[in-house]
């Protein structure tokens, strides 16, 4: 707190979430399609401290879990399910996220000048909504919208055009300046579907590139991500170890704090494919197999954003997620296992368009270790 953070959504287990509220942090428990907390924190209601301090977020959830769960509702459901009493768990999920983020005085009251919307429960058991009045109106009742979604209207520039050439399969080759037949690199291991670390392959080499494809057992593929905004155009590429695809590859524009198509492969044609299949949609998540297109995602918004419903968008991500299980991915959700590979929010070993970057101890290197 001395150093200026006041909130934070780390806690793990009840004791670190009483650690930090004890130092006035807020403390945000997480319970998504990313991170499933609750019901480990959920034993401090039994501390006997205030809960003021305490929100509930779900910091994130996929389409597909948000059609057929639902989102907040959901969240507050599951931690009255888990012991909070009915109104502590209705004020974590407004009331003090509203404190946290000094809006209270706008929002939450039934008074002139500020905004209020109104849920209507069956009973204080049931988070499920009868009636929701939203800026005055009725939106949904039983369970049915009642109002259209607004619109939104986008400039232009967020349209994403994607101004450098599409890629060809020498693209992801990886060339070695040792002059021997084989090289010590390297690689992304997948540790969960999220984690990883830095790994090491020692690869044949021939014709002076490295075979990454199949080797260990085929336990290695490719990744490679593609700028598209500071340098467009710039490509790199890594062996990828235990993402567990056998044939094909994917390519996303989704990618996490990276402006980047990121793709990964059996082969370097299919890589190819499914990134200009990106770039022709404009931004999106696609699928191919042996030259051939078999699910995509337009994302068409900056390249991360749908402009179809959200059922048509858990419809399209659920085929996506379908078609790389069905190539040999055994991850949950493949499509967020893809879209992370960029980020410096999950440890340990990221991928960036410069090189491989050590969250550790923030260092970009090269394949070679030689």
């Amino acid at each position: 707190m001395s150093l200026g953070p006041t909130s934070c959504h780390e806690s793990t287990t009840a004791a670190e979430a009483l650690e930090r509220a004890r130092v006035g942090a807020w403390t945000l428990i997480r319970e998504g399609s990313i991170r499933r907390e609750l019901e480990e924190v959920a034993a401090i209601k039994d501390a006997g401290i205030d809960t003021r301090l305490l929100c509930l977020t779900t910091d994130g959830v996929e389409p597909p879990e948000a059609v057929t769960k639902g989102h907040m509702d959901f969240l507050v459901q599951r931690a009255v399910d888990l012991g909070f009493p009915f109104i502590t768990a209705i004020q974590m999920a407004t009331l003090n996220p509203a404190q946290r983020l000094r809006i209270d005085h706008m929002v939450g009251g039934i008074a002139p000048g500020r905004y209020a919307d109104m849920l209507l429960l069956p009973d204080i058991k049931t988070i499920r909504p009868r009636l929701v009045i939203s800026n005055g109106r009725v939106v949904a009742r039983d369970g049915k919208l009642l109002a259209k979604p607004r619109r939104h209207r986008f400039p232009q520039w967020f349209h994403k055009q994607f101004t450098f050439a599409q890629p060809k399969p020498e693209t992801f080759a990886i060339p070695t300046h040792n002059g021997q037949p084989q090289a010590t690199v390297r690689t992304i291991d997948m540790v969960t579907p999220l984690v990883t670390r830095e790994g090491k392959a020692t690869l044949p080499v021939r014709n002076g590139y490295l075979q990454v494809n199949g080797e260990d057992n085929g336990r290695l593929i490719k990744a490679a991500v593609v700028e598209w905004k500071h340098q467009p155009g710039k490509v790199f590429t890594t062996p990828l170890r235990d993402w567990g695809l056998k044939r094909g590859a994917a390519a996303t524009s989704a990618a996490w704090e990276a402006t980047a198509i990121i793709t990964v492969g059996a082969n370097d044609t299919d890589m190819a494919l499914a990134v200009s299949r990106v770039m022709e949609l404009g931004g999106g998540s696609v699928v191919v197999v042996d030259g051939r297109v078999v699910a995509e995602m337009p994302l068409p918004i900056a390249g991360i954003i749908s402009l179809e419903s959200i059922e048509e968008v858990a419809a399209s991500q659920e085929k996506f997620n379908h078609s790389l299980h069905a190539l040999g991915v055994s991850f949950p959700n493949p499509h967020l296992s893809l879209v992370t590979l960029t980020t410096g929010a999950i440890p340990h070993c990221r991928l960036t368009e410069s090189g491989l970057v050590n969250l550790r101890d923030g260092k970009t290197l090269g394949l070679s270790v030689e």
